[in-house]
């Protein structure tokens, strides 16, 4: 499992929301079946979190990888 950090343009009505910033949080993370798993947000990610988290559209993705 990986996990990114996604920051969203606010395009106006009618056009299509864009990523236009997406920052990896962590490494590959094993994730046990019907477990969790805790990543720390550090370094380029921790800075694009406090640059964003109180601006425009983010959100965060988990995705399959290996």
């Amino acid at each position: 499992m990986r996990i990114a950090y996604v920051l969203w343009d606010q395009p106006p009505k009618g056009v299509t929301q864009q990523a236009i910033e997406v920052t990896a949080i962590g490494g590959l993370t094993e994730v046990p079946a019907q477990g969790t798993a805790i990543v720390h947000v550090a370094g380029k990610a921790g800075a694009a979190v406090a640059r964003n988290s109180y601006g425009p559209a983010v959100s965060i993705k988990a995705y399959n990888s290996q």
